[in-house]
């Protein structure tokens, strides 16, 4: 989801050297969630498909993400370079 996510709002693909982390529930810390509330750009997908999404000031191909479906399930992502 998070690959289809930058196609389709960055026209590109996520590098090689790059690396793709996804965590389902709740976080133990919620400094990614106050940072994707306070910078992230929300995309709606359909009917039910939330997407927000912040990419990071020093490295525009890394970026936080926040995925609500039906507003039932939440998963964040990110993409760092390793």
């Amino acid at each position: 989801m998070i690959r289809g996510t930058i196609y389709l709002t960055e026209q590109r693909y996520v590098e090689a050297d790059q690396e793709i982390t996804v965590t389902a529930g709740k976080l133990e810390d919620d400094l990614p969630l106050r940072l994707l509330e306070q910078f992230g750009e929300v995309h709606e997908r359909g009917p039910g498909i939330r997407i927000r999404k912040a990419l990071a000031e020093d490295g525009p191909t890394n970026a936080l993400f926040l995925f609500d479906i039906w507003d039932q399930f939440r998963f964040y992502g990110s993409v760092t370079d390793r």
